[in-house]
């Protein structure tokens, strides 16, 4: 598996939970010089059945900056259906209307947020002729969202989603 950031990693691991369902945190990480390249390696012992559980990933050539998923090239780990659902969660945690988040909250919101627009910028990353295509979508997640909203996978209404996001997140301030 190529990963592109330590952000991807965690995405990553979190989108495949342990086969009882719960989260794997990484209790250890570390990063080793193999013949396929530099190879990230997240383990951890599962919180609620105590399975092991360890995750390498082949690191990308192409260093990103640190606030986001990757460089220009799609990922080769989430596809844009599993971009697109965690960006949907991420912004389901905050009301519309930025006056009813607390000010105490509002830089949780602002991250989140944030984070929900690099989700969409990465869903772009997988667009060919104004669209993404339907065999972009690798996982079941992915697969079935697409066939439900194929039209949110439109860059007119992609872009829409994000220019909203940034307003939000420009109305939250600094």
């Amino acid at each position: 598996m190529i990963a592109r950031s330590s952000r991807e990693c965690l995405l990553y691991m979190q989108l495949h939970p342990c086969a009882c369902g719960a989260h794997n945190p990484a209790t250890s990480q570390g990063v080793h010089s193999t013949a396929d390249g530099l190879v990230a390696r997240y383990a951890g012992t599962c919180p609620r059945c105590g399975r092991e559980h360890a995750f390498e990933f082949v690191l990308d050539a192409e260093t990103p900056p640190l606030d986001v998923y990757g460089g220009a090239r799609p990922s080769q780990l989430i596809c844009p259906g599993q971009f697109a659902l965690h960006s949907d969660q991420l912004a389901a945690r905050w009301p519309a209307d930025v006056a009813a988040i607390p000010a105490s909250k509002r830089g949780a919101a602002r991250e989140d947020l944030s984070w929900a627009i690099r989700d969409l910028e990465e869903v772009a990353k997988f667009f060919r002729d104004g669209a993404v295509p339907e065999e972009a979508f690798t996982s079941d997640a992915g697969r079935e969202l697409y066939r439900a909203q194929p039209g949110r996978f439109r860059r007119a209404r992609l872009g829409a989603r994000i220019e909203a996001y940034r307003r939000l997140v420009a109305t939250l301030g600094d």
